[in-house]
């Protein structure tokens, strides 16, 4: 099932949104004396029998496509992953943080920077 605001859904998107007025507009979560947040979740398996999620599996992203001179570009171009750094378990779940961008002249998304499991950053 897909849901298309302001267009028909996309073939490869669930929920499609379109911002048609020329002016910049957000998607907005407002709390109010809570926390709010966007949060994707993945599983093997199916939605009757999901398994755990295995290493390189990517759980959630964000990414954005431009319009070139004929249309949107297939893939994402700019994309901050969160990918499963191991097969998971009840106790241990661990993760990384993947940002890829697209070189001048190149059309396909590259990971520049990696956030391991491992750094800490204060």
């Amino acid at each position: 099932m897909s849901l298309g605001i302001g267009v028909q859904p996309s073939a490869t998107a669930v929920l499609d949104v379109v911002n048609n007025s020329g002016v910049t507009k957000a998607i907005q979560i407002t709390g109010y004396g809570s926390t709010v947040g966007f949060r994707g979740r993945a599983a093997d398996g199916t939605q009757s029998s999901p398994s755990a999620s295995q290493i390189g599996d990517t759980l959630t992203y964000f990414g954005g496509r431009g319009y070139g001179a004929t249309g949107f570009a297939a893939n994402a171009t700019g994309i901050l992953n969160i990918i499963a750094a191991g097969n998971f378990t009840d106790t241990s779940m661990p993760t990384y943080m993947s940002l890829s961008t697209t070189p001048t002249g190149s059309v396909t998304a590259a990971e520049a920077m990696r956030i391991a499991p491992t750094v800490t950053f204060l």
